[in-house]
């Protein structure tokens, strides 16, 4: 305990850090943190709420080696505080919060932070001002053009798409008879919204009628429906066709803040009834060749 009371004295002793040692950071498991640390001075971590589980190489409560950083931390709070023990030290710390794991890249420097919040995305939109205004049908357009046409514009235009996220799933489920694949998800951080580009592939001679406007996206056993969609509404036989929706926060029920990496699935609203029709010839099990006769003179007998 003694060196945790230390640790808390120096703290009580620090002089108020100035504002550009001090960080506000929005919550992103799919982004690594870098963070600067003193071996002079302490840097308070906080989360929204407690924290689950710290894991990492070179981290002890006890300022000895072969620890390069000095942590301090209470099981059921929600901040811990690091110190450097080691010039030039680095190592990287994984923090579990709300089944999330965030990782932090701890440097030992001499112009550290010396406070960081980490917020939620909903929590952040309060502090920095004004809610987000839900996009025009033209932006929810302009948005849907963009990720149909994202590659072009990342090589010709890459400062366009610098802040859009992009995944690329590839996740394959069978849904209203069709296999649908989810190619990429686009998220738009200015616009908090997300495009998602999937393939409706036909298996059978029969063509397949959809309703675009159903077109929905669940995950788990949530739904969130579109604010706009392009899609033809029809799948030839044996054939594939893709579409494009588009669910932005604040729009029909969707929340704020739906990271890219969650499990997405595609799901529409067939159009008619749902017939058996035979599968496409490339679809059907191969059939085995037929066993070649023999005549009688090449069967064996036995004397």
């Amino acid at each position: 305990m003694k060196p945790l009371a230390n640790l808390l004295l120096l703290l009580a002793v620090l002089p108020v850090p100035a504002a550009e040692a001090v960080r506000q950071i929005l919550l992103n498991p799919a982004q690594m943190v870098r963070l600067p640390v003193a071996r002079d001075q302490l840097t308070t971590v906080r989360f929204p709420s407690p924290i689950s589980d710290l894991e990492g190489a070179f981290f002890s409560p006890e300022p000895g080696p072969p620890a390069l950083f000095q942590i301090s931390f209470r099981p059921g709070n929600a901040f811990f505080a690091l110190r450097a023990l080691a010039t030039n030290a680095s190592a990287t710390l994984s923090v579990g919060w709300r089944g999330q794991t965030y990782v932090l890249q701890c440097i030992e420097s001499t112009d550290p932070l010396l406070s960081v919040t980490f917020v939620d995305r909903p929590t952040l939109a309060s502090r920095s001002g004004p809610a987000r205004r839900r996009p025009t049908p033209a932006r929810l357009s302009a948005l849907l053009e963009m990720a149909e046409l994202y590659e072009p514009i990342r090589l010709q235009h890459p400062d366009r798409v610098a802040q859009v996220q992009r995944g690329t799933p590839r996740r394959r489920v069978i849904h209203a008879g069709c296999e649908v694949v989810l190619e990429e998800v686009f998220r738009f951080e200015s616009d908090d919204a997300l495009v998602f580009h999937a393939t409706i592939h036909n298996p059978t001679i029969a063509p397949v009628i959809y309703k675009p406007e159903t077109l929905a996206v669940t995950v788990g056993d949530r739904t969130f429906s579109q604010a706009a969609a392009h899609g033809s509404g029809i799948v030839g036989p044996c054939s594939q066709s893709s579409v494009f929706l588009i669910i932005a926060a604040g729009t029909r029920g969707t929340p704020p803040g739906i990271s890219v990496q969650n499990d997405f699935r595609i799901v529409f609203e067939r159009v008619g009834p749902r017939l058996i029709a035979p599968r496409c010839p490339s679809d059907r099990p191969e059939a085995r060749p037929p066993r070649p006769a023999r005549s009688p003179k090449h069967e064996s007998t036995t004397p």
